[in-house]
């Protein structure tokens, strides 16, 4: 029924689908030992509820990969024995924890468990359940922001910044994207930056009245 949780396009969904037919699914904690090939199961997430399904994960040492999506990204977790290894958005280059902090940041989507992935070279070299606490603190203020400006949110350019204003690089490239059906979680999708970045440059505009919010509540 929510929007966030419909693939963003069928391409989406292919890509899906060519993961699910080319890898063997077993039943039962042990492949070795279990005979039945099954689907992995889909699982769905709101009120920034994967963080939660994270902590389980690290908690139970847990090895593969998470592939997560909603309507408008596709990201993924690597875990090995309960440490988070890396993660990543596509399309997107960011620092391997400021990416996870982002992901871990979606109000809603939809994951599978993929064990036995292989994790990229890069890795997260700090203790998992620090890195839990992190994304709680992260996640606190996120919220405080994400309460002004929801992914239902639609943003219009008011005034147009002059050559004397100074603004983060970033609020130029939000200002450039604005079109009357793209909501904030269109933007966090195209732009080079972490949810929160992208936020507080939001803020930013508002703040000097560079933008009009309309809030869909």
């Amino acid at each position: 029924k929510s929007p966030q949780h419909r693939f963003a396009h069928c391409r989406q969904l292919q890509q899906l689908l060519k993961i699910l037919s080319t890898r063997i699914f077993f039943a039962g904690a042990d492949p070795s030992l279990a005979m039945t090939q099954v689907l992995p199961p889909l699982f769905s997430f709101d009120a920034f509820g994967l963080v939660d399904d994270l902590h389980n994960f690290v908690h139970r040492h847990d090895s593969g990969q998470l592939l997560i999506w909603n309507a408008s990204e596709q990201a993924g977790i690597w875990l090995q024995n309960g440490n988070i290894l890396h993660a990543d958005i596509k399309n997107k280059s960011l620092d391997s924890l400021d990416t996870l902090m982002s992901i871990l940041s979606w109000e809603s989507g939809n994951f599978l468990h993929i064990a036995r992935a292989q994790a990229p070279q890069t890795t997260i070299r700090q203790n998992a359940f620090k890195l839990i606490e992190q994304a709680d603190a992260y996640l606190a203020e996120y919220k405080l922001l994400w309460e002004m400006y929801r992914d239902v949110d639609v943003l219009e350019q008011i005034m147009t910044p002059t050559a004397h204003d100074t603004l983060p690089e970033l609020s130029y490239y939000i200002l450039e994207l604005l079109d009357p059906i793209k909501r904030v979680g269109d933007l966090a999708s195209e732009l080079p930056a972490s949810r929160k970045q992208l936020l507080e440059a939001i803020k930013a505009l508002e703040d000097r009245q560079f933008i009009f919010v309309e809030r869909q509540r």
